[in-house]
């Protein structure tokens, strides 16, 4: 991270803080300016104006492109460029830890990817005991041990995705069981059989980041249960059993021509998309107050419209209930 520095002669980086003891007061000024910790301007006095440097919110008298003759402003521009290069460097290895970690846990992903896949499980399908998920199969011949055998969890996209691609919606919930051995002679052995929420998907970005939710809320639930505080130790996990089922929600989606009774009424505005944005020109048409305009009805008031604010980040398309809440 490089300090900006147009000055000549110098070119200083925040690496090197050694550099601050090298530069005149005049360089340091500069770059005090550059790096928005100091401004220079000017103010009325008397029938003329005076050039000024503010230093956080306070004016003290300076000549622009002088050198720095004060020795009370000299030592106040020493001190902020002291803390300005306490400050970029404490930033740079912000940046640098943070990097760090996102390299970790990417490299660490990728590796349980490579093995999940390599020594790949043996996946049954079973009659689901739940009568609310019609379908149901079970993941087990885990090779990987504790925590690290939910990773598969993340690898069912592919098989979860081709229903959801034939559904308006899915539910899931996931069970685990768990192996547990306690830490001591005898090694005996328990087992914990946590589950996930319901979960309720309509779309293939909201599926990969719940199979991550769920997996965390089931590596939650392992580490916080009555067997870890009695000494018993995590094994592995034995199996994972995935229960699905098809779901259609109340959602805003495409264009439904109205029954008769009600169409007849002339009281609903049913714009007539071909998309899945029915939700968003709905708010539109009330929002905007484009129901005004002749023939409301006609999507190109909407897909054209060019004043629309409002933020439409994070809603999913069709809209379902979780999107509005």
């Amino acid at each position: 991270m490089s300090v900006v520095n147009e000055d000549n002669d110098n070119n200083v980086n925040n690496d090197n803080n050694d550099n601050s003891n090298e530069l005149t007061n005049k360089q340091k000024v500069n770059i005090l300016v550059k790096n928005g910790f100091a401004t220079l301007s000017q103010v009325k006095w008397g029938s003329g104006h005076r050039d000024v440097i503010v230093i956080n919110q306070k004016k003290y008298q300076y000549k622009r492109g002088k050198d720095v003759n004060n020795k009370y402003l000299s030592d106040k521009v020493a001190e902020v460029y002291r803390k300005m290069m306490e400050k970029l460097d404490s930033n740079k290895k912000d940046d640098v830890r943070i990097n760090v970690m996102r390299r970790y846990k990417t490299i660490r992903e990728n590796a349980l990817k490579k093995f999940a896949v390599k020594y790949k499980a043996r996946v049954t399908d079973e009659q689901s005991a739940f009568k609310n998920y019609a379908n149901r199969y079970t993941i087990d011949n885990i090779r990987l041990n504790g925590l690290a055998g939910l990773s598969y969890l993340n690898q069912q996209y592919a098989r979860l995705n081709a229903f959801l691609q034939t559904n308006p919606g899915m539910i899931i919930m996931v069970q685990v069981k768990a192996l547990f051995r306690k830490n001591n002679d005898d090694g005996e052995i328990d087992k914990l059989h946590p589950q996930s929420r319901r979960y309720e998907i309509h779309n293939p970005e909201q599926l990969r980041s719940t199979l991550q939710r769920a997996r965390e809320d089931l590596s939650f639930q392992i580490e916080n249960s009555n067997l870890k505080g009695s000494g018993y130790v995590l094994q592995k996990i034995q199996n994972i059993t995935v229960n699905y089922d098809r779901f259609n929600p109340t959602r805003g989606g495409s264009y439904i021509k109205l029954p008769n009774d009600i169409s007849n009424k002339k009281a609903c505005i049913n714009i007539q998309n071909k998309d899945n944005k029915c939700f968003k020109y709905s708010v539109l048409c009330g929002y905007y107050e484009l129901y005004k305009k002749d023939h409301s009805e006609r999507v190109s008031h909407y897909t054209n419209f060019k004043g629309d604010k409002l933020n439409w980040d994070g809603i999913h398309f069709p809209t379902n209930n979780a999107d509005i809440d």
